[in-house]
């Protein structure tokens, strides 16, 4: 499957940019994770723990580097040939030191931060692995009856957010689930947007796990092709295509 953005002037509506948007998709996520990572995560974070081993587990390792002093990466996915490969080759690209480990609890027990990046259909994770301090970054699951993390995991959450909380009714397993159960009410999920200004809550204590639910708005997409457009026209890359000739 190929994916494609095509971005429009707002001024007026004239066709700027025909960008491939499969890699795009993955920086994307990855930088909105990042940007939770900051804003939630204990400063001294160090250690990340990743369930999967695919594009979407690249980018959000790179976001997490870029907002924090990563040292050790414990990775599991299900193929023991992949995860190693994946070991090696982010090895090389961020110069950290990579794990691959053998059960997702071995990646998760002594993690700083969490990132679920997996097609998981029941949760993955248990909230009791969790070491106090913890955040978690859950992308994985865009559907309603899916999800990655248990309801334990939510229970343990001090500050629980999302990009989008309209979206999230409509498509986040990981936070419906545990509505349904009783063990969760959305009056405590928040969006980013507000506690990254303030409005929403802060982590007050360093033992406090906070998480942030990735669903993945067109906004990012957006404004992550309007950034490549500029840099593009900035630097003279990319072709120019007469379509109306």
């Amino acid at each position: 499957m190929r994916f494609l953005i095509t971005l429009y002037s707002a001024i007026d509506g004239q066709l700027l940019a025909l960008i491939e948007a499969s890699w795009l998709g993955s920086m994307r996520t990855g930088a909105a994770s990042a940007l939770a990572t900051l804003h939630l995560s204990r400063p001294e974070s160090s250690v990340v723990g990743l369930i999967g081993a695919g594009n979407q587990a690249m980018t959000q390792l790179m976001g997490m580097c870029a907002v924090r002093q990563v040292t050790d990466v414990l990775v599991y996915c299900r193929n023991q040939h992949e995860r190693e490969f994946f070991c090696q080759q982010m090895q090389r690209r961020l110069s950290i030191t990579m794990h691959a480990v053998n059960s997702i609890q071995q990646a998760v027990e002594s993690a700083d931060i969490l990132i679920t990046a997996t097609t998981a259909g029941e949760p993955i994770i248990d909230g009791n692995w969790l070491q106090p301090g913890c955040h978690i970054n859950a992308i994985g699951s865009n559907w309603a009856q899916r999800r990655e993390l248990d309801s334990r995991t939510l229970q343990r959450c001090a500050i629980i957010s999302t990009d989008s909380l309209e979206q999230a009714h409509i498509e986040a397993g990981d936070l419906l689930i545990p509505i349904q159960e009783g063990n969760l009410r959305w009056d405590d999920v928040y969006e980013l947007a507000s506690i990254i200004n303030g409005e929403g809550p802060q982590r007050e204590l360093p033992e406090d796990i906070t998480l942030f639910k990735s669903l993945g708005v067109a906004l990012e997409d957006i404004a992550t092709a309007a950034h490549v457009y500029t840099l593009a026209c900035q630097q003279g890359l990319g072709e120019e295509i007469d379509l109306l000739s």
